[in-house]
């Protein structure tokens, strides 16, 4: 995965985070972007700033007062993919498997059913201090 797509899946991560706990703000063109975003392939810093800019402006919608704060949290931060090198391998390798997984899904235009695993799953990418198991069952969780 090259430096481009890497800001790209840290900004989803980021989107993913604002919809933790908030899953009614999950929209048709919120889950339009991040399967958009999952698909693409930036070619060069103009094409990454398109696709950053559709990330932002579904993550602005979702919560516009994350933007006007003025103690930010950080919660729904961009996630720094270069971050997973100094993770422990299982980790690591947990984490490339669901975003394996995620791009797979995002291909097959998941169904309103499957939508919520694409969040799960970017959200727990971007997790810290869970063992492999539970990051990937936070991702495989079965909807009732």
């Amino acid at each position: 995965m090259d430096s481009l797509q890497r800001k790209l899946i840290g900004a989803l991560v980021g989107l993913a985070r604002a919809t933790d706990g908030n899953e009614h703000l999950i929209t048709p063109d919120s889950t339009a972007v991040v399967l958009a975003c999952l698909n693409a392939k930036p070619s060069g810093e103009e094409d990454l700033q398109f696709y950053l800019s559709r990330v932002g402006e579904a993550k602005k919608k979702m919560v516009p007062d994350c933007f006007l704060c003025a103690n930010p949290c950080g919660r729904t931060d961009a996630y720094d993919l270069n971050r997973l090198e100094q993770e422990k391998p299982d980790i690591r390798e947990t984490k490339y498997r669901i975003l394996k997984e995620l791009r797979a899904l995002a291909e097959k235009q998941p169904d309103k059913t499957q939508e919520q695993r694409l969040y799960s799953g970017l959200i727990a990418i971007g997790l810290d201090g869970y063992t492999a198991e539970e990051l990937y069952s936070i991702f495989s969780f079965e909807q009732t």
